[in-house]
C-alpha cells in the first residue's frame, strides 16, 4: 500500500502553461491510468510501464537503473519514441507545452505479458506517420531514472497489468519435503490421539 500512495506529476492535457512548460497535477500511483503522460525526475522510480516521449537530455535519451527489477546496477540507455522523423530531430515537440497541446496521441501495443525484455507497439499521432516502438522505447515500472533531469512518458501498463507484477511469482517454501511430510505425520498422529 505504501508504494501505491507515492505521488507522481501528471501532465495536464490541453494546457501549455506558463513559458510553454506545461502544467502538472499530483497523482497517487494507484490512480495512474494508461494514456496519462507522467513526469519522472532524476533518481525517482517509474510508477508504471511507460513509453518515453521527451527527456531533458540531448537526443531525447534517458538512463535507467534496473537494480530493483533484475539486480543490475549498470545504467541502461533508452530512447524516447522517435516522433521527429529524423536523427537530427528525434522528437516532434520543442517544449513540454507543445506535447500538452498535442491532439490525437495514442498507442497500440501488445496485451499485458510478463516478458520484461520485450515490447512491441505503435505510437499514433494525428496527421503524422506512425512510430514503431520496441524494447528500447519502453521503461518498466520500478526502474529508477538516473543521470537524466526529467522524462515524460506515456503510461501503457499499470498495476496488475505491469510487466513487473505479471513476472512476479509466489515465494517458494523454505521447508524441505521431509519437513513437510513430518508436519503432516505429526498432525495425523495428533488428530488420531484426540479422537
Amino acid at each position: 500500500p505504501q508504494v501505491n500512495t507515492r505521488i507522481v506529476n501528471v501532465l495536464e492535457p490541453g494546457v501549455a502553461g506558463p513559458n510553454g512548460e506545461g502544467e502538472f497535477y499530483p497523482c497517487e500511483w494507484q490512480h495512474v491510468r494508461p494514456g496519462m503522460v507522467v513526469r519522472v525526475n532524476d533518481r525517482e522510480e517509474i510508477p508504471a510501464d511507460v513509453i518515453p516521449l521527451m527527456s531533458s537530455e540531448d537526443g531525447h535519451k534517458c538512463y535507467i537503473e534496473t537494480a530493483n527489477i533484475d539486480g543490475e546496477t549498470n545504467l541502461k540507455l533508452k530512447n524516447c519514441a522517435k516522433t521527429g522523423g529524423g536523427a537530427d530531430v528525434p522528437v516532434k515537440w520543442g517544449s513540454v507545452g507543445e506535447l500538452a497541446l498535442t491532439e490525437g496521441l495514442s498507442a497500440e501495443y501488445e496485451p499485458p505479458n510478463p516478458a520484461i525484455h520485450a515490447f512491441t507497439g505503435t505510437l499514433h499521432l494525428k496527421g503524422e506517420p506512425d512510430v514503431a516502438l520496441g524494447k528500447n522505447e519502453f521503461l518498466l515500472r520500478g526502474a529508477v531514472l538516473r543521470s537524466t533531469k526529467w522524462m515524460l512518458g506515456l503510461v501503457v501498463y499499470t498495476g496488475k497489468d505491469s510487466k513487473l507484477v505479471l513476472n512476479a511469482r509466489e515465494t517458494p517454501s523454505k521447508l524441505s519435503t521431509v519437513e513437510a511430510m513430518m508436519n503432516n505425520l505429526i498432525l495425523f498422529i495428533f488428530i488420531c490421539d484426540c479422537s
